[in-house]
Formats: structure tokens, C-alpha cells, sequence
């Protein structure tokens, strides 16, 4: 094997081995992000919309809680959409669990029929974000493309070019005289 071929082998080699030993078996979420939350007092039947942009893959909370002031609602629902279709269709006060694969915005819609008595009520909706990260390759994945790699690197160099007796390229002959 010529010396490049060689050096570069080895730098593949150990750079893999590194990259195996920093690799981890899991991965731990980040920490909870609120994305919105916030109390709304509706004095009419009228729909509300909330923007929400998620920043990326991971899980989204979505909590609707009528706050029953100062009576409950005759009727509180709430669904959650994006661009193009409905991901969540009507589904009482309570919580939403929904797991994302992208960034992507998202549009919760509450819908509210006031109490006839009081022709007022409070809710709150609250969203938070619980973003993931991609599950790494583990160590042995790293060590076999690195074996894969070596072999590679051998079978492109050709044929190793050994001395053909001794050691160090230094040749000796053994005479026998009868």
C-alpha cells in the first residue's frame, strides 16, 4: 500500500472510532417550550383562531379549560388544523396530544356558545411544545462502515509490497556447502 493510501486509512480509521466513542444509544427532549396560553373572555358566539408555529419535530400540547367565569359555557369545543386539512376535529375542553414530524404552523380554533344568563365567558388555551431529536446511528454502525471503509481503501491500493525475506528490506541468503 503506498504511504497516501495508508495515512489516509489510518485518518479514516480513527476518525470513525472517535465519531463511535462521542455516539449516544437515546436521545432526551428538550425542555417544555410554551407557544402560547392565554385567557380569553368571549361576549359572543364568534370563533376564535390561534396562529401556532412549531419550530420543529416533536410533540405539541394543546389545552382548552373552560374557566367558568362567571358561569361555564353552554357549549366550549375546540379542533386544531393546518394548512390543509383538519388534525384534530371537534373534541371537548380537555387536552390534545399530537406528535409533529416537521416544523409546520398550526391553527387552533375555539368554538364557544356563551352561557344565555350571564352572555359572557372565560376560557384558557394553552400550547406547549416538546421538541425531539433524531436518534443517532449507534457506535456499531460507525465501526462496521469504518471496517467497510479500510477494506476499501486496501483493495484500492493493490497488492501490499513485502520484502521477500527478513526484516527491514534486508535480504539474506543462507548457503549450505556439502
Amino acid at each position: 500500500m503506498s504511504r497516501p493510501l495508508k495515512y489516509i486509512g489510518l485518518l479514516a480509521c480513527v476518525s470513525l472510532i472517535g465519531a463511535a466513542h462521542a455516539a449516544r444509544a437515546g436521545t432526551l427532549p428538550g425542555d417544555p417550550t410554551v407557544l402560547y396560553s392565554e385567557s380569553t373572555l368571549a361576549t359572543n358566539d364568534t370563533p376564535s383562531v390561534t396562529t401556532l408555529d412549531v419550530p420543529g419535530p416533536g410533540e405539541i400540547f394543546l389545552t382548552l379549560t373552560d374557566l367558568s367565569f362567571p358561569a361555564p359555557f353552554a357549549s366550549l369545543k375546540f379542533a386544531l388544523t393546518d394548512t390543509e386539512s383538519a388534525l384534530v376535529g371537534l373534541a371537548p375542553p380537555g387536552t390534545l396530544t399530537l406528535d409533529l414530524t416537521k416544523p409546520t404552523t398550526l391553527y387552533a380554533e375555539v368554538f364557544q356558545t356563551v352561557a344565555p344568563a350571564t352572555g359572557m365567558g372565560l376560557y384558557n388555551l394553552t400550547a406547549t411544545y416538546l421538541g425531539s431529536s433524531p436518534v443517532p446511528l449507534p457506535a456499531s454502525g460507525l465501526l462496521l462502515g469504518g471496517g467497510l471503509l479500510t477494506l476499501l481503501l486496501a483493495q484500492l491500493a493493490g497488492p501490499a509490497r513485502r520484502p521477500a525475506c527478513g526484516f527491514g528490506g534486508h535480504q539474506r541468503r543462507l548457503e549450505i556447502h556439502g
